[in-house]
């Protein structure tokens, strides 16, 4: 591993560390932004740091920068233009930043069909449940129970206990 990798190991360590100790939300958004511009310096395939730094900064509501989570997934998308994962992260923050529901579940779909993301999928569950409880298509539920069920494998406790309670609840 090269000094710069392991520089990168570093931040990333710290970065989650930033993101799983809270703080007064205005420096933990300076933090982010921070840390995550120098893991693109250091290495800018690092897709996690991309994915995650924007998808904190864009998606969680007490961080809500829209703009700072653009640049980071921008600059992601620079170095790595081939990678659709990332470019759907992006798309789903950005349909989200719109309040379009529908472009959001499109492309986080995208995402769980390609990766294994707990949050997301939880997420996406929670979304088609609502969904259908505001317009009662059948299909909103199915889609959430399938996301339930994806999470019922999960190698997070706290996701398995959500898809077992939550699919107990349906039946």
């Amino acid at each position: 591993m090269g000094i710069k990798k392991a520089g990168t190991g570093f931040i990333w360590i710290d970065q989650v560390l930033t993101v799983g100790g809270g703080g007064v939300p205005g420096l933990v958004v300076e933090k982010i932004k921070d840390n995550s511009d120098k893991m693109s310096y250091l290495d800018p395939y690092f897709l996690t740091n991309y994915n995650f730094s924007g998808s904190i900064l864009g998606l969680i509501r007490i961080y809500k920068r829209f703009d700072l989570a653009s640049e980071i997934y921008e600059k992601g998308i620079e170095y790595n233009p081939d990678d659709e994962v990332l470019k759907n992260y992006f798309g789903g923050m950005m349909a989200a930043s719109k309040n379009n529901v529908e472009g959001l579940l499109v492309n986080f779909e995208k995402v769980v069909n390609e990766t294994r993301d707990d949050l997301l999928t939880n997420m996406l569950a929670y979304l088609y449940e609502r969904q259908y409880k505001k317009l009662g298509d059948k299909k909103d539920l199915e889609k959430a129970t399938k996301y339930w069920s994806i999470l019922v494998n999960s190698k997070d406790e706290k996701y398995r206990a959500i898809g077992m309670k939550k699919l107990k609840s349906m039946k």
